[in-house]
């Protein structure tokens, strides 16, 4: 959505269309240093999102582990939602290897009470979720083997209420995928 902008302009700018019309209808304007210094007050009005709608930078590679999942869509992700996901791939992997969680619920989501009245202040702090964006790695991965961290991941997309999808972490020097092996 685009922001929308409302101009206001003031006496300076009024008294600048005025004078630019001389004596025989062209010119240049002429002000004195009084009217100059009037203030001209552009107000922007922008409208207010959520930040669902916008791409960012961080967090878009798998920088701790070998894989990852990455998050395709906009959502609210509540923090019952990671715990149950992280859950998941623990009890997959039989606590092997180690977890990564890349994103934390720091955003408080207020309701107030069912049949309450209009007015008396905000409601109280039901949960807290994190905002996820498009191409964000949520969870990452490492030290089992590409079978079962793939197996854990897809178990941990099914508790999640957005579509992802399964990422590898690429060496920045080769530009190769790096594997998944384990040393046992």
């Amino acid at each position: 959505m685009a922001p929308a902008s409302i101009e206001r302009t003031s006496t300076r700018s009024k008294l600048e269309n005025r004078s630019t019309a001389g004596p025989t209808g062209t010119g240049s304007p002429k002000l004195s240093p009084a009217i100059r210094s009037l203030p001209v007050v552009v107000v922007m009005l922008s409208v207010a999102t959520d930040g669902l709608e916008d791409r960012f930078s961080e967090g878009t590679t798998t920088r701790l582990a070998p894989a990852g999942l990455m998050a395709l869509e906009p959502a609210w992700i509540t923090s019952r939602q990671i715990e149950a996901a992280r859950k998941a791939m623990v009890r997959y992997t039989k606590r092997r290897g180690k977890v990564w969680i890349r994103i934390f619920p720091d955003k408080p989501v207020t309701k107030k009470p069912a049949e309450t009245r209009m007015g008396s202040g905000k409601g109280s702090v039901e949960y807290w979720v994190a905002v996820v964006q498009p191409g964000r790695i949520l969870f990452e991965m490492g030290g089992v083997s590409e079978a079962e961290a793939h197996e854990a991941l897809r178990l941990a997309a099914f508790k999640l209420p957005i579509r992802t999808k399964l990422v590898r972490r690429i060496d920045p020097i080769s530009g190769q995928e790096i594997s998944l092996t384990v040393e046992e």
